[in-house]
């Protein structure tokens, strides 16, 4: 689940008689329905994860609900690029596009076509990214290169005949 925690609802089915009960180690999770008979509905809060990412449980009886939540989002190191896409014609070329982001936070190239040749593939603070693309001796072709998870979009034509 995401960072930013929530209540999560679960379904117990049992029969009328039968009494269960929530229990939870996990100091991240908070217990709203802590305990019922017969089928019915029971909840437990997630509370906001400020740090890495985590997982924890919680039991209902002898059943254990697994729970992962992501790692906190560092809005300080939101990154942008501008622009977003660049296209080129066959015989490829050259482009420098800007990645915009607080001094002092790390960006990292996660994947990128292998006919792009980069000039950086990691870098701290904002930059200017360049990059060049091969000719292209077949069909049009599009890729992204994708930096921080944010994608530049490069589109080339392809060879007419």
């Amino acid at each position: 689940m995401k960072a930013a925690g929530e209540t999560v609802i679960f379904s117990v089915s049992a029969s009328a008689d039968c009494k269960w009960s929530v229990s939870t180690g996990t100091p991240w999770i908070a217990i709203e329905t802590g305990s019922g008979a017969g089928s019915t509905r029971g909840a437990f809060v997630v509370k906001t994860n400020d740090g890495p990412a985590r997982s924890g449980a919680v039991n209902v009886n002898k059943v254990t609900i697994s729970v992962s939540q992501d790692a906190a989002v560092d809005t300080k190191c939101a990154l942008t690029l501008s622009p977003t896409s660049a296209s080129f014609p066959a015989d490829g070329g050259s482009f420098v596009f800007k990645v915009s982001v607080a001094t002092g936070c790390p960006w990292a190239v996660e994947r990128s076509p292998a006919w792009v040749a980069l000039r950086l593939k990691s870098g701290t603070g904002p930059a200017d990214f360049g990059f060049a693309v091969e000719k292209n001796i077949g069909p049009m072709r599009s890729d992204a290169i994708v930096i921080n998870g944010q994608a530049f979009t490069v589109t080339q034509t392809g060879l007419t005949r």
